[in-house]
């Protein structure tokens, strides 16, 4: 998912009832040059995880790159932060979901789900434009 091809050994996939979701190309550049965009689809309120893998195929040089930082972002929130180096050179991470900090101290896990996508009236510009700033960062994986 959305790893460019000059980092070989990294992989970064959605996963859809434990299998890997079908990964669509866009030809089109959105934002930062070096940003990579893969489409999937999916059913409205079905539950997904994101698998992170650093294999041997990505060869950390010292001085040069000797670590590697991982930030995962689901709806423009920031949900996960990694450093793997050499010394954690072939790992791999499942997200499931949300930390939720219970009242009663506890943590647990709300898992990530795929939400509907509703659509306004195109003629209420002032709606349309609320939307559009509301959901700028929905789907974003």
């Amino acid at each position: 998912m959305a790893i460019g091809e000059e980092y070989p050994g990294i992989e970064a996939v959605v996963l859809i009832g434990g299998q890997k979701a079908q990964e669509y190309k866009h030809d089109d550049v959105f934002g930062e040059l070096d940003n990579v965009s893969r489409y999937i689809e999916s059913k409205d309120d079905t539950e997904y995880s994101i698998r992170l893998l650093v294999n041997e195929e990505y060869k950390f040089v010292p001085g040069k790159h000797d670590a590697l930082g991982i930030k995962v972002f689901v709806d423009g929130v920031k949900r996960c932060t990694s450093i793997w180096n050499e010394n954690r050179p072939i790992d791999y991470m499942y997200l499931t979901g949300r930390k939720i900090k219970n009242q009663n101290g506890t943590v647990s896990v709300a898992l990530f789900r795929f939400g509907a996508i509703n659509i306004v009236d195109g003629e209420d510009r002032d709606a349309a434009n609320l939307q559009r700033e509301q959901t700028k960062n929905t789907g974003n994986i």
